[in-house]
């Protein structure tokens, strides 16, 4: 993400514990501790409902980075561009970007990006 030039106003994490790490990390490698919380909303079996109404609380926030579960994170970001369920399914180490104009949508959001582990890894450090 780093090399990527990737940033975030704020990075929530599952508080299960490799989410928890993977967050760590994260938040480390780009000097973002300080925006790290943990939120049980995310937890394995996350509902977008629940996480969306978490989301509508964080104002200001214009990238939020959210580290979770599967197939939870692939369930939402079809959800949020307005697609079936299993029309965006991405594995374990994956990172997407979606944009939405509000929290709660009002309109479908536009999927930006989507990179497999297996892609950033081949990116590099």
């Amino acid at each position: 993400m780093r090399s990527l030039g990737l940033a975030c106003d704020r990075i929530l994490t599952s508080p299960y514990l490799r989410a928890r790490e993977t967050a760590e990390i994260v938040a480390r490698e780009l000097g973002a501790t300080h925006l790290l919380e943990e939120e049980p909303s995310l937890a394995s079996g996350a509902r977008i409902e629940r996480v969306l109404k978490v989301l509508s609380r964080c104002e200001g926030a214009g990238s939020i980075l959210l580290v979770g579960h599967q197939p939870d994170l692939s369930e939402m970001t079809a959800a949020l561009i307005g697609g079936d369920q299993s029309a965006i399914a991405y594995g374990t180490g994956s990172l997407a970007c979606v944009d939405v104009s509000a929290i709660p949508p009002v309109d479908s959001g536009t999927l930006r990006w989507l990179l497999t582990l297996n892609q950033l890894v081949a990116l590099g450090p």
